[in-house]
């Protein structure tokens, strides 16, 4: 079973989510994954389809998020724990210049097209923030 954390990690979700669907469905857009902590592990991480942060493009789905994390700190959470958090999945606007591949190098071009093959959309047309 999982352990539900609410904390702040690198940044805030306005941050990584410029926009999303407005959508009666409040699943369309995002949804909650159970993931296991790994020392690189941070809010824009790029994972894939079982929330295993993703290498490279080829295993790009979704984008962890945290729309609800709050409080806390990220921390307290052990490396091999598990926990709930909120990823973006499909409709949601994201700020290219926060999302890493496991590594911690930002998102590539091949990375880009494989979310926005699955409905996210990756802009630059953000001023990039540290």
């Amino acid at each position: 079973m999982a352990t539900t954390y609410t904390f702040k990690i690198g940044g805030n979700y306005s941050d990584i989510v410029l926009g999303y669907v407005n959508s009666t469905d409040i699943g369309y857009c995002f949804r909650e994954m159970v993931l296991t902590k790994t020392d690189t592990m941070v809010l824009g991480s790029v994972l894939n389809a079982d929330g295993v942060e993703a290498a490279g493009a080829g295993d790009a789905e979704v984008v962890l998020t945290w729309t609800d994390a709050m409080l806390g700190d990220f921390d307290m959470i052990e490396t091999g724990e598990q926990f709930a958090a909120v990823v973006a999945k499909t409709g949601a606007t994201l700020n290219r210049y926060k999302l890493v591949y496991s590594s911690g190098d930002l998102i590539d071009d091949a990375g880009v097209a494989a979310l926005e093959a699955k409905g996210l959309k990756v802009t630059n047309k953000v001023v990039p923030t540290t």
